[in-house]
């Protein structure tokens, strides 16, 4: 029998016993009977009865006992969170009390409490990994955004460590984790990659540096005698041209390709008075330049070129001067590496042309021009727009020797030609870009 039933047949047993004795010894009296027998009696048919008692009252205890044990065991959240309202710490130590509470308890009640409690633990579950998972994909994509800045930042650091370590090389987290080291190694190498680059780029320049030397120790004499392949104006001076040049005043209409190179010779000088915009002037520059350099470089070799000062021979005024030779100047020895004379000549007194009202002289006044001692040493190529009889080519080639100059010959876009022309080379002209 269970220990609350045994407890209670007990004292319901002592009760019932007292009530037997004083009833027996009440009969015994009255009747003449001995109460000993009437008691001994009584008390044998009393175990009969409290016997039966005890079983029927541990059958039920172990009915209760069952489906108490039933339900903890079928419905323990729900059965541990109904403990927990009533303040039972162990469900083994429980009273009676409790223990019908929870037998009479419709199982209703239980099973959708515990429905309700396993969905909840199950959603606790469920947002617990979707947490755990959303922290992970976050990690991870913060992993490769520093992975993807480490590579775009570090190449040659992540490459040097990649090789260092070919089993860690795999390992992304393990890479990020190692972005400071990989970072010391991009810096060693860029500090390595910069000490080799600068000691390349000296020894280039050790080696163009004793190229120049070795060149301009034989500049001077290439210079000259390349110059001799060009036509002779004078004595030792030669000179050369790219076309052509047919003035207006010819008695004969020429082709048109002679037409066109006239035309590029006006929108070079890019004379005041004949309106020329200076698109047009810019592009008549564009189309001599590439010709230029190519005779040149056909001439002396490119690699002598870088020893030539360009002096073009000056215009009339100050102002045509430059509006006609200063981008030219600058734009052909970009091209070709020739020294510029442009900042080294001076109109001190501008010249005027025989037609200008304030000429009373009749002919035409060259301007006053002077160079200044940087030409001192230089080999000169003198330039001029029209060369006819070469005589201003010559009178600028004396003023320069006298400053220190070496003039090695001079070169026009065009050659004043009167005689019909035979079979000469023109400058290819675009028809879709108006020169004119």
């Amino acid at each position: 029998m269970g220990k609350d039933g045994s407890s209670c047949g007990c004292t319901i047993g002592l009760i019932v016993a007292v009530l037997v004795l004083r009833f027996c010894w009440s009969i015994g009296k009255e009747w003449g009977i001995s109460p000993v027998a009437i008691i001994i009696s009584a008390f044998v048919i009393l175990f009969i009865l409290m016997y039966l008692l005890g079983m029927i009252i541990e059958h039920f205890d172990s009915k209760r006992n069952q489906k108490y044990n039933e339900i903890h065991t079928k419905y323990p959240k729900a059965f541990a969170k109904y403990l927990a309202e009533n303040g039972q710490p162990d469900p083994t130590k429980v009273p009676i009390s409790f223990r019908n509470s929870v037998v009479k308890r419709q199982e209703i009640i239980w099973e959708n409490e515990e429905i309700a409690l396993v969905k909840e633990e199950q959603d606790k579950i469920k947002r617990e990994q979707d947490r755990i998972k959303k922290k992970q994909e976050e990690e991870m994509a913060e992993e490769n955004r520093q992975m993807k800045e480490i590579e775009c930042h570090y190449p040659n650091g992540l490459r040097i460590w990649k090789e260092r370590y070919p089993l860690l090389s795999t390992n992304q987290r393990y890479m990020v984790r190692s972005r400071d080291a990989i970072s010391i190694l991009e810096d060693e190498f860029i500090a390595k990659e910069e000490q080799r680059k600068k000691e390349e780029k000296r020894i280039a320049n050790q080696k163009r540096e004793q190229q120049r030397i070795r060149l301009q120790s034989t500049a001077k004499d290439v210079l000259v005698r390349k110059a001799m392949s060009w036509n002779k104006l004078f004595l030792n001076f030669h000179y050369t041209w790219l076309f052509y040049y047919y003035p207006t005043t010819c008695d004969f209409d020429p082709p048109y390709q002679d037409k066109e190179n006239r035309r590029i010779v006006w929108n070079f000088k890019n004379d005041p008075a004949r309106n020329i915009i200076s698109a047009i002037h810019e592009r008549a520059i564009d189309l001599v330049i590439p010709q230029i350099k190519q005779k040149l470089s056909d001439t002396f070799g490119e690699e002598y070129l870088q020893f030539l000062t360009l002096v073009c021979l000056p215009a009339s005024t100050n102002a045509k001067n430059q509006a006609r030779y200063e981008e030219f100047s600058f734009k052909l020895c970009a091209e070709t590496g020739m020294d510029n004379g442009y900042l080294h000549t001076f109109i001190t007194k501008d010249g005027l042309s025989k037609n200008d009202p304030n000429n009373t002289s009749g002919r035409s006044i060259q301007p006053e021009v002077s160079f200044d001692d940087w030409f001192k040493g230089k080999y000169v190529l003198l330039f001029d727009d029209i060369v006819t009889k070469g005589g201003t080519m010559l009178r600028y080639k004396e003023m320069l020797e006298r400053k220190g100059a070496t003039v090695i010959g001079g070169i026009a876009l065009g050659k004043t030609k009167h005689e019909p022309p035979e079979n000469q080379r023109f400058v290819p002209f675009e028809d879709d870009i108006p020169l004119f």
